[in-house]
């Protein structure tokens, strides 16, 4: 079970986030509402932390929290959580000691969705978020290309098989099992695929499961078996 310490200086969004993690199997081991403490929290942490997720309002100022608190989680990841007022208070130093940097608006299946990227390496910055950090002029050198994008928004949705196709992506199914569960060849899951992400902006196939969970794609059974 992942571990997880609560950075956030609002107490309702404390209580939100510590629901919807807990229902989505996560251990809520702290919940605290600065940086101080929460640095204090890791400290003397007796347990593996997996995740910090800490309120982007107590980012910014002449502290880095999100360096302080990397640097004391050790193999534990740093996940920046902003609303749509704070984003301005995100630096591009902050990003590059984040291994997510997510933003209030996505669905609570995205944000879970976005966590498991994060736990099996990658870095995850929703598309919008870095095009609005891009825009203050920085050359943005923390969008490296480990990075996953998210993006929300697409000209043209998927088509139906599409869809099908996506649900198995939020799975982490391979080519091979896609094929089969459709009951089509690998090559034409390649087709799909390429015209799949071409539509959604997406670059590889996280970038893809992502923007399914962010817009909405069910996480059940995929069709065709399990």
């Amino acid at each position: 079970m992942d571990t997880v310490v609560l950075v956030i200086r609002s107490q309702l969004l404390r209580d939100v986030v510590h629901l919807l993690l807990t229902e989505s199997g996560f251990l809520v081991s702290d919940e605290v509402s600065d940086g101080e403490k929460a640095l204090s929290v890791l400290r003397q942490a007796e347990r593996k932390i997996d995740f910090v997720i800490v309120d982007a309002a107590l980012c910014g100022g002449d502290g880095h929290l999100p360096r302080e608190l990397s640097q004391v989680v050790g193999d534990g990841r740093v996940v920046v959580l902003s609303d749509s007022d704070n984003l301005d208070r995100i630096s591009h130093e902050d990003i590059s000691f984040a291994a997510g940097v997510l933003t209030c608006d996505i669905t609570s299946e995205a944000m879970i969705q976005a966590l498991r990227l994060i736990q099996a390496g990658e870095r995850v910055v929703l598309r919008d978020l870095m095009r609005s950090l891009m825009s203050r002029g920085s050359d943005g050198a923390a969008a490296d290309g480990n990075s996953t994008h998210a993006g929300t928004q697409h000209e043209q949705g998927p088509s139906p098989r599409e869809t099908e196709i996506l649900k198995y992506l939020l799975h982490g199914c391979s080519n091979k099992r896609i094929a089969r569960g459709l009951g089509i060849t690998e090559a034409t899951v390649k087709v799909h695929l390429k015209a799949l992400m071409r539509k959604i902006r997406a670059a590889n196939r996280t970038q893809a499961a992502i923007w399914a969970a962010n817009n909405g794609y069910s996480q059940g059974v995929p069709p065709g078996g399990d």
